[in-house]
């Protein structure tokens, strides 16, 4: 028995002593460590999304699972780099390529990968920036080798961008997804919404672009997006069989607007502001009221009556929603005979005073909606503890923080709760609140709000007022 127990405790000393760290070689002596913490056996997983460069171009997207409490960027690098699972991918890394570090600062992820990354190809940088950007908190990749920025992975960190024409697949892969859908396997894809949401990403969209399906029928689908400020069409097609078990795949992306040249000084030209007073279409002609007193484009000389290039292009910066920030725009073409008089334009003219470009500003009013409604308590209900805080939430992951004050700003209680489903989507949550007894009624404050995915700060704060017994 004593054996045992000296057997047993041997085992654990060496456990025990483990770390997590990486030798880039056996003939280096510098070995980086990487997130020492083990990980543990019950731990809760969640599901990640891989893209790797596809054999018939592109991307594919891959899913698995990883440990919830663990180092999530250590985990997804991990998994990156071991490569796909399916014949229909190719590696997301050069042969040989090793981690060296990473490290997060602000909303970039700095990577540092070994010397044989160097020959990364365009699709494999592509695959590592669309999995890394997955992560709520990045928005930018910093490719490192060797601890150095390389002229041909981008000096400065680079973002998702979205890719503009067909997609191509292997015929086999979308029989092969078909089957795997029969076999009642990623049902996901016979929905076209849910297939863009899911992996939107071999295109370059993001978690949080907004979809809408406007068009669905006979195999065929069209969804926009709006992405970053600009309008795209997505279209979709069931490749396989059409009907409600066909799988959906993004078949093509264009773009709902014509990109605009940012004005050039060494050409001449220049950028005003103005309101238009009034429109010729005949003579394509527009007649503004200069905006912005203050504004060095005020120095810029310009007729009464500016001329409208033939083949300008105009924008129209449609809103359609709002931030913490202010206005969402999507930018889209629009005729040079449906500006509407009163607007506000944003001009770039030639050198000899022609408008090549305007930038239409949307005049709507968009009032806020809140992303957190409590429906219990009522203002100035009187409660006493314990009691329940119900309500419907629209925030990052669902996670809802409460807090209970009084007047004077002392804290009783605070406390999260779990919505039923986290944004974009509502979900319904509800709590209970609980305080020491009180000698005197006294007036409180329910506050509820979510935290930034960014830099966790309070954002969505609902204030409630009510009276504590």
């Amino acid at each position: 028995m004593k054996k045992l127990l000296l057997i047993l405790l041997s085992a654990l000393l060496l456990l025990s002593g483990c770390t997590t760290t990486f030798q880039r070689s056996a003939n280096s002596s510098k070995t980086v460590r990487i997130d020492p913490k083990p990980v543990a056996a019950n731990d809760e997983t969640k599901e990640i999304k891989l893209y790797f460069p596809s054999t018939a171009g592109g991307l594919l997207l891959e899913l698995r699972n990883i440990t919830e409490k663990s180092d999530s960027i250590k985990q997804i690098l991990d998994e990156f780099l071991k490569g796909p699972k399916s014949s229909y991918e190719l590696a997301g890394v050069p042969a040989g390529t090793q981690l060296i570090s990473y490290e997060l600062k602000q909303d970039v992820l700095y990577v540092n990968f070994s010397s044989e990354y160097s020959k990364a190809t365009r699709d494999q940088v592509r695959a590592l920036v669309t999995t890394l950007t997955e992560l709520p908190n990045v928005n930018g990749i910093q490719i490192l080798v060797e601890g150095q920025k390389q002229k041909n992975l981008g000096m400065t960190p680079m973002k998702r961008e979205v890719l503009l024409g067909t997609v191509k697949y292997s015929p086999d892969w979308l029989k092969d997804i078909q089957n795997q859908v029969d076999e009642g396997k990623q049902l996901w894809r016979t929905d076209p919404l849910s297939v863009m949401r899911t992996e939107g990403g071999i295109v370059g969209f993001g978690p949080n672009d907004d979809f809408n399906v406007v068009k669905e029928g006979n195999g065929f689908a069209q969804v926009d997006v709006s992405s970053l400020g600009k309008g795209y069409i997505i279209s979709l097609r069931q490749p396989v069989k059409k009907g409600n078990s066909g799988v959906w795949v993004i078949d093509s992306v264009s773009a709902k607007f014509t990109k605009i040249a940012d004005a050039d000084p060494s050409k001449g030209e220049t950028f005003i502001y103005g309101r238009l007073l009034s429109i010729d279409i005949q003579n394509r002609t527009i007649k503004i009221q200069r905006e912005y007193q203050d504004s060095p484009d005020m120095n810029n000389k310009v007729d009464s009556d500016i001329p409208v290039l033939k083949d300008a292009v105009i924008h129209f910066q449609k809103k359609i929603g709002i931030s913490d920030n202010g206005y969402k725009y999507e930018e889209q073409d629009m005729r040079f005979e449906d500006m509407k008089v009163g607007s506000e334009l944003g001009i770039i003219l030639t050198k000899d005073k022609k408008a090549r470009a305007i930038i239409v500003s949307d005049p709507t009013q968009i009032i806020k909606e809140p992303n957190i409604k409590i429906v219990q308590p009522k203002e100035n209900q009187v409660v006493e503890s314990p009691f329940k805080v119900e309500g419907t939430a629209r925030v990052f992951e669902g996670t809802v923080n409460i807090e209970l004050i009084t007047s004077d700003g002392k804290l009783l209680d605070q406390t999260t709760a779990q919505a039923t489903a986290g944004a974009p989507s509502w979900g319904e949550f509800q709590a209970m609140v609980s305080y020491q007894p009180l000698d005197k009624p006294v007036d409180g404050l329910l506050r509820v709000y979510s935290r930034s995915p960014k830099d966790g700060s309070q954002q969505d704060m609902v204030i409630i007022p009510i009276r504590l017994k």
